[in-house]
């Protein structure tokens, strides 16, 4: 009785102190960890003193003391929340090489426990051999390979290899404009960035292009510097290996407290009878300023 008022104590206190933003994403998972650890702890110690009392220490051929082991699955004591075993979600990554046997299993693991798994994967997907899953045999001008679409092949083998029910969306155009949804930091980090692009085309530079460079995390911060187009153009940033779980299929603490502040706070635009109102563009042309060749 007493552990279960603690507990409900403590997980008040964490949850308080998360929503209220007085404790950053690496706090509240350590404590979530560090309650997790004491708990075990005490319902272990307190099993431990009757039984031996009545049968007396656990030892080994030797005569050692054996200690209670207590095995925890899932995210427990795990020092971070698992983003892909205690939920819905499997992502597909093109860091990670896709694995057929084990992406079904996944799959039809979370299928059984939830009733229905949702499945976000990249469009460079690659498979065991390093092949782009979803290539269409053609090249754009750049000559990149011009991808088909990975989610119906994806979506077709789980239903002919799990003989599972399947929809499939393709978050393209819709998604990418989707202006009323885009977050303050979003559209703080847009603004800024067309600024400096204006700015520098009227002062006459050439090849480079706006970036947006991260200066702190707590809180975030962030400014604009310059980037030369030779040092980024046709060159591909791949995430890092400890933004995605053990299992391949979620992302990390480290990728959460990453990508949190990129989706931080409303902007909404303007709305008029539900209908969000957007500035026009005049598209007016202007003299061309810049005289030097164009090099990537």
């Amino acid at each position: 009785m007493e552990l279960r008022k603690w507990r409900r104590r403590e997980m008040v206190r964490i949850a308080w102190r998360d929503l209220a933003g007085w404790a950053h994403l690496e706090e509240t998972l350590a404590d979530l960890t560090s309650f997790a650890d004491a708990a075990i702890r005490k319902a272990c110690e307190f099993a431990r003193r009757p039984l031996v009392a009545r049968y007396g220490e656990p030892c080994s051929e030797g005569g050692g003391i054996q200690p209670l082991v207590t095995v925890a699955m899932g995210k427990l004591g795990g020092g971070e929340l698992n983003f892909s075993s205690d939920v819905d979600l499997v992502l597909l990554f093109p860091e990670v090489r896709f694995d057929e046997a084990k992406f079904l299993a996944a799959v039809d693991a979370k299928v059984k426990r939830f009733g229905y798994c949702c499945v976000g994967v990249s469009e460079g997907l690659l498979n065991a051999e390093g092949a782009l899953m979803a290539e269409a045999g053609t090249r754009d001008a750049f000559g990149h390979a011009q991808l088909g679409g990975v989610g119906p092949l994806i979506a077709s083998l789980v239903k002919d290899k799990l003989g599972h029910k399947y929809h499939w969306a393709v978050a393209d155009y819709l998604q990418r404009s989707a202006r009323h949804i885009a977050s303050k930091t979003d559209v703080a980090h847009a603004y800024a960035v067309g600024k400096v692009a204006v700015e520098l085309a009227v002062a006459g530079h050439n090849a480079v292009m706006p970036a947006i460079t991260r200066t702190g995390n707590r809180p975030y911060r962030w400014k604009i510097t310059v980037a030369p187009l030779t040092k980024v153009a046709n060159v591909e940033k791949m995430l890092p290996r400890n933004f995605i779980t053990a299992d391949g299929y979620g992302i990390t603490a480290k990728a959460r407290a990453y990508l949190a502040p990129l989706i931080h706070g409303e902007d909404y635009p303007p709305f008029a009878d539900g209908v969000p109102q957007y500035v026009r563009l005049k598209n007016s042309a202007v003299p061309k300023k810049l005289n030097t060749e164009f090099k990537i």
